[in-house]
């Protein structure tokens, strides 16, 4: 395979993964509308000035992401989940710092599109799920390649590529 049929299949890899994300609020039958909000009444919401009118509301006000203070968390290609979707190529390496619910989609995402995927978190993985439900979604990403490393203290970054 010539150098830019490898970039063209990585480019349509990489744009697949990103519409699975943008699209996935639809599949599960939410419209995301981004603005200024306020909630009418139970059943009405008016962003930007447009009322909008839903059985059931919800006001996403954001998050921020937790960046870990560890050497070199500044270098560029060092990003969060919010600069995921803006990637311009699909990594051929990818590590997740971090072991939450976030880092296990994202994880799955990219492994399924050809990217070797390891995840590392510094307690245990998916803490917030039961023992068996970690267990299970555990098994599931590493029978499909992706390396989950618990009781990792990630103590530096270096040789980030670009």
């Amino acid at each position: 395979m010539r150098c830019s049929e490898k970039a063209k299949d990585e480019q349509k890899a990489l744009k697949k993964m990103q519409d699975f994300f943008r699209v996935q609020n639809k599949v599960l039958g939410i419209e995301y509308v981004e603005g200024e909000a306020e909630l009418l009444d139970p059943k009405t919401v008016e962003v930007d000035g447009e009322k909008l009118k839903a059985e059931n509301i919800v006001i996403a006000t954001g998050s921020r992401p937790k960046i870990p203070n560890i050497k070199g968390n500044d270098l560029q290609g060092v990003i969060t989940y919010r600069e995921v979707l803006d990637l311009k190529r699909l990594p051929e390496k990818l590590v997740i710092i971090g072991g939450g619910s976030i880092a296990a989609a994202y994880g799955y995402a990219f492994r399924i599109f050809g990217s070797e995927v390891t995840i590392l978190e510094k307690h245990r993985f998916l803490s917030a799920l039961d023992k068996d439900l970690r267990k299970y979604a555990k098994s599931q990403l590493e029978s499909r390649g992706v390396r989950v490393l618990e009781g990792v203290d990630v103590v530096e970054i270096s040789g980030v590529p670009r």
